[in-house]
């Protein structure tokens, strides 16, 4: 009998460091993955204020690095994420992307003057 408890004491103590290090490498990774959407969310957010609610917002440089750089970074990211912050992050950050930085440099190729 007192085998038995030995080995019921075992499996809970093994069962206990298991979850916590489950809990532990789930909790850190998923901070980690949020990231990419956060970008999207500030870049789209410091874009669409920019653009239709207060003018100039931030002198041009720092426009450049928050509606450019910053979601270049968050596409990095989101290639190195998982499932749904992936698409998520993919999507949003290659859409402001596109609207802050691709289509102002074609345009500036067809509308600029001699």
């Amino acid at each position: 009998m007192h085998a038995y408890w030995k080995n019921f004491d075992t499996q809970i103590t093994c069962e206990t460091i298991d979850k916590s290090t489950s809990i532990e490498g789930g909790g850190k990774m998923s901070k980690i993955n949020i990231i990419p959407i956060l970008i999207f969310i500030i870049s789209a957010l410091t874009y669409f204020v920019s653009m239709f609610v207060a003018g100039d917002l931030f002198p041009g440089s720092v426009m450049i690095i928050l509606t450019i750089i910053l979601p270049i970074i968050g596409l990095v990211l989101a290639f190195k994420s998982k499932k749904v912050v992936k698409v998520v992050g993919i999507i949003g950050n290659l859409l402001v992307l596109f609207v802050a930085g691709i289509i102002p440099a074609i345009s500036m190729f067809f509308w600029n003057s001699p």
